[in-house]
């Protein structure tokens, strides 16, 4: 997901803009564990939005990444005995 960095947006501001662009969202949670994570998130709103193309490719790796989860539990349950 690095290609979600860039000089003006860091990837936890990519991140929250992700989830607020998601239809039905209209607030999100960050978490901050200090002031410098508050000011970062709170960036999120200034910072250039996570284009079309990022959008999709995010939803590209997340889909990848269920389906081999999904897979994998799969091959685990064929050793369970009825």
């Amino acid at each position: 997901m690095n290609e979600l960095i860039r000089r003006d947006r860091t990837l936890a501001q990519a991140a929250i803009q992700c989830v607020l662009a998601k239809e039905g969202v209209t607030v999100t949670l960050p978490r901050a564990v200090n002031r410098k994570e508050l000011v970062e998130n709170l960036g999120s709103l200034t910072t250039p939005s996570v284009s079309v193309g990022e959008m999709a490719k995010i939803h590209t790796v997340t889909m990848d990444q269920a389906a081999h989860r999904f897979h994998r539990s799969q091959r685990g349950s064929d050793n369970l005995v009825s």
